[in-house]
Parts: structure tokens; sequence; C-alpha cells
């Protein structure tokens, strides 16, 4: 939404434009002027009659183009043929960038030598640009997805009494990424293909905050009508989650008895996660433990997983095992046709897009069904919240990336709106934060498939609890 002060400014300048003109764009917001070039895309911004203020360099060489207006704002092709938009939104700048399939965009921010990045890696990090740790550590480009290393697309550049914040309204198919050259630099880059046409950014100069990027963020989704909270994901148990710590139990952890000791501790709220295989495992969680731990207040719930298939001989766990209908006509295939190998090798990686055609069981519905029966009132799912998604280039199902994450989007939803479950998956960001309750493995640069491989370590341990916490 443009604000009144930046509409009266643009409806006294538009008639210089209309005649096709590329002398730069003013757009005001409250005390702040942006300029942008749209030759250039250079973008500076003036708090309240200052220094120009560096937010982003020319994205290209110089072209003439020719500008007009869009709405309550600007539109026009630059020399890549590029669609840009540019207007205001609340407080804060908005420029899109729509590109041709197959196409790509790299660009740098504004070069530093001192200051702070605040990025918010895993819980959050700041990066001051001139430290010798963090400049070694970025000798090396590093490049954090917007739906999976950012735990949600929104970064800043802070410098004495100003934060420059960087948003992305969708970090799917864009990455920041972060690199030494005379102090720690960052730049934006973003694939144009099917779901990710468009790159949508908002650019804000607020006070100096190192939760500056949080705050904005949080903003932007309040006013876009996107932000849900913890009353709007409401179940029945919800309230047990609060200040519990996390237990993957294993071997004498899922006996009945250890309820009783996890009582006597003086433990009142606790999540209760397992994993279980009929074929090796000893001790498993039945309904009684279940039953038993729902009396007490306790969450209790196991293991799953729907990315994953594997032979019913011989799979690892229930969660790897699907019907004849789905495995293998269920695996995903390459560009070049070939199934793609799940994690370890072991089996295939389930199409969510196969799943998602196949609503008869085996299912997510009818596995969060069968949960449910058993008593349990927890559910930890791993990987679909992590924000890695698949191109699927099989026939009987095809998906992009964007499909990918709406079917997943759909079956984390499913479980609490439907079996009202108490919901965790692995490292939760922004995009799937709307349909989970609690976070396993947020943290700064870990992969999924090293936290899946130290947690099948663990659960292979004959005896005992591993206590990790919930966020």
């Amino acid at each position: 939404m443009i604000g009144a002060q930046s509409f009266l400014f643009l409806a006294l300048v538009a008639s210089q434009f209309a005649s096709g003109a590329t002398d730069p764009l003013i757009l005001r917001v409250g005390n702040i002027a942006y300029t942008v070039d749209p030759n250039t895309l250079g973008i500076d911004a003036r708090v309240d009659g200052a220094a120009p203020l560096a937010v982003m360099p020319p994205l290209h060489e110089f072209a003439r183009v020719t500008v007009v207006p869009d709405g309550a704002g600007w539109r026009w092709i630059d020399v890549e043929g590029r669609v840009i938009t540019l207007s205001t939104e609340s407080n804060a700048l908005h420029l899109t960038i729509s590109g041709a399939a197959g196409s790509s965009l790299a660009w740098s921010m504004p070069g530093v030598a001192s200051g702070t990045w605040l990025v918010p890696d895993g819980e959050g990090i700041a990066y001051k640009a001139d430290d010798p740790f963090w400049r070694a550590k970025f000798r090396n480009e590093d490049c954090l997805a917007g739906t999976s290393r950012l735990s949600f697309p929104a970064w800043s550049y802070l410098e004495g009494t100003r934060a420059v914040t960087y948003a992305l309204v969708d970090g799917l198919e864009s990455n920041l990424c972060l690199h030494d050259n005379a102090g720690v630099q960052a730049r934006l880059t973003h694939d144009f293909v099917a779901g990710a046409e468009t790159l949508d950014l908002l650019f804000a100069v607020r006070p100096a905050d190192l939760l500056a990027p949080a705050l904005f963020y949080r903003q932007m989704l309040k006013e876009r009508g996107q932000f849900k909270s913890f009353a709007e994901k409401a179940v029945p148990k919800l309230p047990r989650l609060f200040g519990a710590p996390q237990a993957y139990v294993w071997g004498d952890g899922r006996d009945v008895s250890f309820l009783d000791q996890v009582q006597a501790l003086g433990i009142h709220h606790i999540v209760l996660s397992y994993d279980q295989n009929p074929r090796t495992q000893s001790h498993l969680v039945g309904p009684g433990y279940l039953a038993k731990a729902d009396k007490l207040g306790y969450l209790a719930g196991p293991y799953e997983a729907f990315d994953n298939a594997q032979p019913m001989e011989t799979a690892e766990g229930p969660y790897a095992i699907w019907n004849e209908e789905l495995y293998p006509a269920g695996c995903l295939r390459d560009a070049h046709g070939k199934i793609v190998a799940g994690f370890g090798n072991l089996g295939c990686e389930m199409s969510s897009e196969a799943t998602a055609r196949h609503p008869q069981a085996p299912s997510p519905a009818s596995r969060y069904a069968s949960h449910l029966r058993d008593g349990v009132s927890e559910l930890f799912l791993d990987v679909d919240a992590f924000g890695e998604f698949y191109d699927d280039y099989s026939p009987d199902h095809p998906m992009t990336k964007s499909q990918d994450r709406a079917n997943r989007l759909a079956r984390m939803a499913m479980a609490i709106d439907r079996f009202h479950l108490v919901l965790g998956s692995e490292n939760v960001t922004a995009w799937s934060a709307g349909v989970t309750h609690y976070s396993d493995g947020t943290a700064p640069r870990t992969s999924p498939k090293t936290k899946m491989a130290a947690a099948a370590r663990s659960i292979a341990e004959p005896r005992g609890t591993q206590v990790m916490p919930s966020v």
C-alpha cells in the first residue's frame, strides 16, 4: 500500500515520465527519500535530507529505458528483458523483478568495510564485516537459501545509527551469499523458475537495532495478513508444549516404568518422541505407554517421515513402507528419468506429488489416523519443514519445487487442522512456521542429512534417553 505522501509526490512528477524519460525516480516514505535509477537499478536513500545512503548498487550497465505509471507506482523493462515494478508499501520501498524461465540474477549488496550484517542463520548471527574470524570464515563464498538456511528471508546491514533492511516476500529460489573481499560482503541471487518467476523485495531504512530484520519481517507479515499466531494453530493439547523439554527415547525409555521415573523427577511437561522398528527393537511404544503419558499430562508420539520409500522386506522403519502402488512408482525422477536415491542410498526419495495423488491408504492422512488411534498426542515429522524442495520429472506425477512446497504445507497443516496433533518438524523456517508448533535442529550451518544421521545413531543405541531442546 502506498502512503499518501508518496502518492502525492508521484502524482506531481508523473508527467515527466509519461514521455519515456529515464531520470531517477524519487519515492518518499515518511522522512526517507529513495532515489532509484531505472536504467541501472541503483538505489540510494536520504534520511531527513542527509547525505545519500547506498541501499543497492547498480545491477547492470546504463541503458535508456521507458518508465510508465503502474497503479500507484512505476513499471519498465530493463536491458535484460526483465519486468520491473516499483512502489512503496507501508514504510518500505517495494521492488519486483520478473524474469524469463531458466534465467537468473545476481545482485551485490553495497560494498562495506565495517559495520555488521545481521543474518537469521539458525537463531541469528551478527557478522562484523571487518572481523578477522568472519572474514576467514567466508574466504569461500557461502550461500544461505531463503527457505532453509535463512530462518526467515530478511537481513540487515547495521552501521552507526542506521540499519538497512532487505526482505524477500518469498524466499523460494533465492539465496543470500556471503564472501570476503576486504570485509564480509553480501549478494543476492535468484533463479527464475516455475513458481518463483518474480523476485519480490522490500527495502527499509530504520534506526539501528540488533533485531531489525526480525522486527521488519514480522511487521511485513502482519500487514500482509500472513502472520499466524500460536492461537491460530491451537489444538487441545498444545498448552502441554510450553516449557517442555523434548526427549527422544529408546530402549527401556519406552517402558511404562520410565514414565514413573520422569514423574518422580517432578517433570510436569515433556515431549516424548520415539522411533521403533519391530524387526530390531525389543522395546516398542504401545497404546498403554501412550495412555499413561497422556494421563500424566505429557506429549508423546513417533518419528514420522513421508519422504522415503524402501522395499517392505528390508525397510529400516515403518515410515519407509508404502505399497506396491507407490513403491517404486512414486519415486522421484530426475531430469534424465532416473530414480532419485533416498538418504544413505536407501530406497528412493518419495515424491510428495505421488502421495498427494494417492489419497487412499497408505497416505499421510492414513498414517496420522493410525497414530491417533494408538493414542498419540504429538508427532515429529522429519524433513518436511526444512525447505529443500524437488522437481519431479516422472510423467506420472510431474512436480515443480513450488508444488513440492505446497504439498508439504498441505500435509503438515492436515496434522494440525484435521487430526489436532501437536506437530514438530526439522529446522522450521518462515515458510513452514504457520503449519508447525515446534522445531528441532534450528541451528546455524547444520545440514538436514547430518542431523538425520545423528538421530539415526542415537535411535540405534540399546537403551537410554536423548534430551534435546524444543523451539
